[in-house]
């Protein structure tokens, strides 16, 4: 009869399957926050709104090529002649950057401050993982949404315009265009991430979080604004004004947008016309003003983590 009890059964010994390494419990956090991050409704919700100037700018375009028959055709030629093709794409990164900075708070903000005031550190840190695995699991987890979030829009409408544009010159104008999206994207998601996991990191409430991240997000961004107008001041020397343009870059969303236009290496072009001499344009930042700062800002972030991250409270 004692044979028959649970305890006494020993076939699971007998386990063949394959084992997961110890190296990879990072992917554990990281894969279950993709998961309950591509389940949740505001994800889809703020991906689409973040896709607004997308939709209209096909919605334009599509609406001259359907025109062309009714309307002189060195109108349209001329149209087209005057759009450059990755000032496009820069413009739907920057058109968007609100949303996904909403996208990141829903899904990011609570990260590690829900864990701090549930006490869930002493679980995840009891067992065989490090406070590496913890931090990478948790950036890679809120890094990997942003990214995908970033990325549909974008690519939907380079599939669509690869389909239809070709012959005004898209990709063919820029062939580097999609290797370069793939380098901007990630590190714009993964800029993010390391702010939000940094400022989650401080609280032991997502909203507590959230809300003091979105405070600096838009304090920084009205200060650095007010200062970038300098640049428009008349009594201002004509030396220092191309320094005023340059603040505009030093805010949480400045820094990724500058890092995207010296990698496509364009000045950028304006909104919603076509022609550049209707509208002031910022010239691109210098690589090794932007660069250092968008990496040094995302590793103070998660220093910050790091120092705060432990199993139990530490009195001094």
């Amino acid at each position: 009869m004692v044979d028959h009890t649970p305890i006494a059964d020993l076939s699971y010994r007998n386990y063949e399957g394959e084992l997961e390494s110890p190296h990879k419990r990072w992917v554990v956090i990281a894969r279950d926050a993709v998961r309950r991050s591509l389940r949740s409704k505001p994800f889809w919700i703020l991906t689409g709104v973040a896709s607004w100037y997308y939709l209209i700018m096909t919605a334009l375009m599509y609406f001259m090529d359907q025109v062309v028959d009714f309307m002189p055709p060195q109108m349209v030629k001329q149209f087209f002649s005057q759009i450059v093709w990755h000032d496009l794409l820069l413009n739907g990164l920057g058109a968007g950057q609100m949303m996904w900075m909403a996208l990141g708070l829903v899904l990011g903000a609570g990260c590690i401050a829900n864990d701090n005031r549930t006490n869930a550190l002493l679980v995840y840190l009891s067992k065989p993982t490090t406070k590496t695995d913890y931090l990478v699991g948790k950036f890679v987890g809120l890094a990997v949404p942003l990214f995908l979030s970033m990325a549909i829009p974008t690519l939907l409408f380079v599939l669509y315009g690869a389909l239809n544009w070709r012959n005004h010159g898209f990709l063919t104008d820029d062939p580097w265009m999609i290797p370069k999206l793939f380098l901007i994207l990630p590190l714009a998601a993964g800029f993010q991430a390391s702010l939000l996991v940094g400022f989650s990191s401080l609280a032991n409430n997502g909203r507590v979080a959230g809300a003091v991240y979105a405070g600096f997000y838009f304090i920084i961004k009205f200060f650095v604004f007010l200062l970038s107008g300098l640049g428009k001041w008349d009594r201002l020397p004509e030396t220092v004004k191309p320094l005023a343009d340059q603040i505009s870059y030093l805010s949480f969303d400045g820094l990724p947008y500058g890092l995207a236009k010296v990698v496509w290496g364009t000045d950028g072009s304006p909104f919603w016309v076509v022609n550049r001499r209707m509208e002031h344009v910022v010239t691109r930042p210098q690589l090794l003003l932007v660069l250092p700062l968008l990496v040094g800002v995302a590793a103070l972030a998660l220093s910050i983590a790091w120092s705060r991250v432990r199993a139990v409270e530490v009195v001094r």
